[in-house]
């Protein structure tokens, strides 16, 4: 061996060495969900919302489409260049985005009577003054703070929600199933299965995150409506179809989120730098900040606020985050009543649903763990 290739041979050792403890220090968590089975996920793009998609993905889950509603919170432009965004900011641009429904089922011109948007959507706060679809839009002003603006924004050319939906049940093995979280109104879904009946035999489980089975409502007061929650009032026909289709359903409604509150405790917690270190768990924490100080009236933010959407998708992974369930026959009420409109009953003639009844308040420790892993984990996972 030449004196010349000592220098070499040791650079070599010093850079293994580096590498291996580096990673030994790391200790990055194996990520493995309890279910692996491929997934699709429905979205109005609300705060919440993207805090699930982010979790979702740092989890390992193999999410193989969002689609996007807009009749909700998010408007669907936006809404769709914010999922975009999000993906690209934590490196997935090859899970592939797809614009769904604009408004509910029945105003629909291709199957409804085409008054877009009026019955449901006019009590959803335009924003402006701090907390309506505006800020949603614009993520508080964090996202343009936070995300890089993704160059994949969605085109014409491209498949809408229905055919991007169809198209991975159809690509998936013969002996697979795919299953499908909803984290807002159930649009996208019902008009699915109205035009591909036959989808349900490739959907397993659909994951929703909506309704109120034994507590009140959280309408806005315009509605007058105490007993809907807001995913399901906000299309209440979408909903119905949805419950009496016999596609396998399991419900996460008020009664298990309210159970999983986001409490001052935890937030104290995670608001201390090193608990929001990795860039996931920074932006979280500066979109919930903003959010929270927009909050009105002032200081009952955490009366309010629970993580929704991100238990449900946690439960779809792993079922051991609902510690208490239950089977029921359910039906939605959607009469044009606007009062009633998207309220749960249970019902004889309902289809049999599982029903979360209590969640594991440990989630939420689970959650930051998730969202604060280290910047290199996430690029190697």
């Amino acid at each position: 061996m030449g004196q010349g290739a000592l220098p070499c041979i040791c650079t070599f050792l010093c850079l293994y060495f580096l590498h291996t403890v580096t990673n030994a220090e790391l200790q990055c968590p194996t990520v493995s969900p309890v279910n692996n089975r491929p997934l699709i996920l429905d979205t109005d793009v609300d705060i919440d919302d993207v805090m699930g998609l982010i979790y979702l993905v740092l989890s390992g889950a193999d999410l193989r489409l969002v689609t996007v509603n807009g009749n909700a919170w998010a408007h669907l432009g936006p809404g769709t260049q914010n999922v975009f965004d999000v993906l690209d900011f934590l490196g997935r641009t090859d899970i592939d985005v797809a614009m769904g429904a604009a408004y509910p089922l029945i105003e629909t011109k291709e199957y409804g009577k085409g008054t877009y948007g009026y019955t449901y959507q006019q009590h959803v706060p335009e924003g402006g003054d701090g907390n309506g679809r505006m800020e949603i839009d614009l993520l508080f002003g964090i996202g343009s703070e936070y995300l890089p603006r993704s160059k994949r924004g969605w085109k014409p050319s491209q498949d809408t929600a229905v055919p991007a939906m169809w198209k991975v049940l159809q690509n998936v093995n013969s002996d697979e199933v795919v299953d499908i979280i909803s984290f807002g109104s159930l649009t996208n879904l019902a008009m699915l299965l109205l035009d591909h009946p036959e989808a349900r035999e490739k959907i397993g489980v659909v994951y929703i995150m909506g309704g109120a089975v034994h507590v009140p409502g959280n309408m806005f007061p315009s509605s007058h409506n105490i007993v809907a929650e807001l995913n399901f009032f906000m299309d209440p026909h979408a909903a119905q179809l949805v419950f009496r289709s016999g596609i396998n359903i399991t419900l996460i409604p008020l009664d298990m989120t309210n159970t999983v509150p986001m409490t001052n405790e935890w937030w104290d917690s995670f608001s201390r730098p090193e608990n929001h270190n990795a860039a996931p768990a920074e932006f979280v924490w500066r979109l919930q900040g903003a959010f929270k100080d927009a909050w009105q009236p002032a200081g009952t933010f955490f009366d309010n606020i629970f993580v929704w959407d991100t238990l449900t998708g946690a439960v779809a992974l792993d079922p051991k985050w609902m510690v208490e369930s239950t089977s029921l026959r359910l039906d939605v009420i959607a009469s044009g009543d606007i009062e009633r409109d998207g309220a749960l009953v249970v019902s004889p003639d309902g289809q049999e649903v599982k029903v979360g009844l209590r969640g594991d308040p440990a989630f939420l420790v689970h959650l930051g763990e998730v969202l604060n892993r280290p910047a290199q984990c996430q690029l190697s996972s």
